[in-house]
């Protein structure tokens, strides 16, 4: 098991076409999104980024540096959440790589079982963003 440090992200696969940046129980799809990925030819890195604040800045500059996009993956509303303070992280450092944030869009939720919740906002494996 890797040490665990608060505002530390952990690297749970390797990759170098694009980064996923997962959080909480998107953390699991996203490798085995990257599994289905990897099948196509492309190879994600996954970071688990267990502590949205405080973010690990490094690891995201790392993740911008080191491949051409970066996806963001939460199970919650993504106004505010991960992929805004990913965003904001590579805006202020000057990095321009394309990102896109992927979760639950700012709307009123439905009602319904969580596997059908993740399935309706495309946040289980098989999903790709829209």
């Amino acid at each position: 098991m890797p040490d665990i440090e608060i505002g530390r992200a952990l690297r749970v696969r390797e990759g170098t076409d694009l980064t996923i940046i997962a959080t909480g129980s998107e953390v699991h799809p996203s490798l085995a999104a990257a599994e289905l990925l990897a099948e196509q030819g492309i190879q994600a890195r996954v970071l688990d980024m267990f502590t949205v604040s405080p973010l690990d800045r490094k690891a995201v500059l790392d993740a911008a540096r080191s491949t051409p996009a970066i996806l963001t993956v939460e199970e919650g509303n993504v106004t505010n959440g991960l992929g805004t303070a990913v965003t904001e992280c590579l805006y202020e450092s000057g990095h321009r790589v394309p990102v896109r944030r992927h979760g639950v869009p700012d709307e009123h939720v439905p009602v319904g079982p969580p596997a059908a919740l993740y399935a309706h906002y495309r946040l289980d494996a098989p999903a790709s963003p829209r």
